[in-house]
């Protein structure tokens, strides 16, 4: 005997279905808490600008003043970095729409615009200071490193009394304060680099009952008001 059966008896198994779990992300109160009690420190900067950007943490650390426009208010992502174990290596993004450009608002500009300053202090203000033309950097000059981030994240917002989140979680986050606060589900894909918009609003489908209640009202108002 060879214990040799003649089907399958898994076939006629339903296969358990995967529950969808939601992206942790906070509220945009949680949010607009967070950049309060950060405001003023050395940090501000790159956790104001990542929440507001929506770019992921391998596509932050990679960014370059070269590719900065603060008078067009736009910025370029073509740059990428993961890490394969504890180094970091140049990547080719996560998707085919990775590379884009991104319209800042006057809020981020600011942001960046006191990023470069306080570079620009340091850079005096620091023996033996490591020019890199990244944007954001360590106090030294030298660049961050993107798992290094997170986990400092994830320290301060416990530290903070927030619900911990990391790097990625900033991401999350403004993702779902753009779907709420009405930008089209397309454009907020192409401003996070997602190539399909269909997969963005399924990650994302815990906040589409907000759109589609805000869309029956604005029909009403439009028709019968």
């Amino acid at each position: 005997m060879k214990g040799l059966v003649a089907t399958n008896p898994l076939l006629g198994v339903a296969r358990p279905r995967t529950r969808r779990s939601i992206p942790r992300h906070w509220s945009p109160e949680q949010a607009r808490r967070f950049l309060g009690l950060m405001e003023g420190d050395r940090s501000y900067p790159l956790w104001a600008f990542l929440m507001g950007s929506g770019l992921r943490i391998g596509e932050l650390v990679a960014l370059r003043w070269d590719n900065v426009d603060l008078d067009g208010r736009v910025v370029r992502v073509v740059e990428f970095s993961t890490y394969l174990g504890h180094d970091v290596v140049a990547s080719t993004g996560k998707s085919r729409d990775a590379i884009r450009s991104i319209e800042l608002d006057e809020g981020l500009v600011a942001i960046l615009s006191l990023q470069r300053d306080q570079q620009a202090n340091e850079r005096l203000e620091v023996v033996g200071y490591i020019e890199s033309g990244f944007v954001f950097t360590k106090q030294t000059g030298g660049p961050y490193h993107p798992q290094q981030l997170s986990r400092s994240l994830g320290r301060t917002t416990a530290e903070l009394g927030l619900p911990r989140l990391t790097a990625h979680g900033l991401r999350h986050t403004c993702a779902t304060v753009m779907l709420s606060s009405g930008v089209a589900p397309k454009v907020a894909a192409e401003r996070l680099g997602h190539a399909d918009a269909s997969l963005f609003l399924n990650l994302y489908s815990h906040v589409t009952p907000t759109m589609q209640r805000e869309a029956a009202e604005r029909i009403g108002a439009a028709l019968f008001d």
